[in-house]
């Protein structure tokens, strides 16, 4: 929020220029949002390494998600590690190769498979930190423990509810959300003559649809602009060629 005031007021704004303001945020972050989520379904991450915890967080996490847990997975690679204390539950300090004075600690049940780290990192922004990774691959663990994986990060977490609501905001959203759909149906259709001539079907079916909804609502705003008196009836005053509609833009 704070960067949202900096970027868009200089000084303190009326009440009207805010909200106008702020919707367009919402709006543009919304579009960015659907972006985001068409590069995840529809592109794939390069992978770096042939680590089994890269390629699982490949395939979990959301495509922006993983691009920041690819940066720390290869950070992880470049760090020093010392063990300061044994035990059930024993810790380590962390640190870069490269003479970076600040080190962290890393605590590591690996009864449990669980770790924490002075950073702080996984608690602020729900991603494990380089350091944990580090400690991670020493243990030879080659899946990310279920409790660190937050399912808000994931390919899945948004639902299609949110998308539908989402998208009686902004036409380009409404064209994403469709876009992805129609590219899901267009690949499963080329794999064979058979569903090809099935999808072939339903989308000339859909397309007559789509054009008789339109029809509908370009009426009912036709409607909406003749100013009906009591005498007259709805379809009456429409069949006037005396009055002036505007053509359709």
């Amino acid at each position: 929020m704070d960067t949202f005031f900096k970027a868009h007021f200089s000084a303190r704004p009326t009440l009207q220029v805010f909200i106008a303001e702020f919707e367009k945020e919402l709006i543009r972050r919304h579009e960015l949002e659907a972006q985001a989520e068409l590069d995840t379904t529809y592109t794939k991450p390069t992978l770096k390494t042939a680590s089994p915890i890269e390629k699982q967080a490949a395939e979990i996490y959301t495509r922006a998600v993983f691009d920041r847990f690819q940066e720390e997975f290869m950070q992880s690679i470049g760090y020093r590690y010392d063990q300061i204390k044994s035990g059930v539950v024993s810790k380590y300090s962390v640190a870069r190769h490269d003479g970076d004075e600040e080190t962290f600690i890393v605590s590591f049940d690996a009864s449990k498979k669980r770790a924490n780290c002075s950073c702080n990192k996984f608690e602020f922004a729900g991603i494990l930190c380089g350091h944990i990774l580090t400690i991670f691959i020493i243990f030879d663990l080659r899946v990310l423990p279920e409790e660190y994986i937050l399912n808000r990060w994931t390919r899945n977490a948004k639902s299609s509810t949110v998308v539908d609501e989402r998208a009686q905001e902004s036409t380009i959203l409404r064209y994403n959300d469709i876009l992805g759909d129609a590219t899901k149906c267009a690949e499963k259709a080329s794999m064979s003559v058979e569903v090809y001539k099935v999808a072939k079907e339903a989308l000339q079916k859909a397309f007559a649809e789509i054009a008789a909804a339109e029809k509908n609502v370009s009426r009912g705003a036709q409607r909406d602009a003749i100013n009906i008196n009591e005498e007259s009836t709805i379809d009456d005053n429409l069949n006037d060629m005396s009055l002036y509609i505007p053509p359709h833009v």
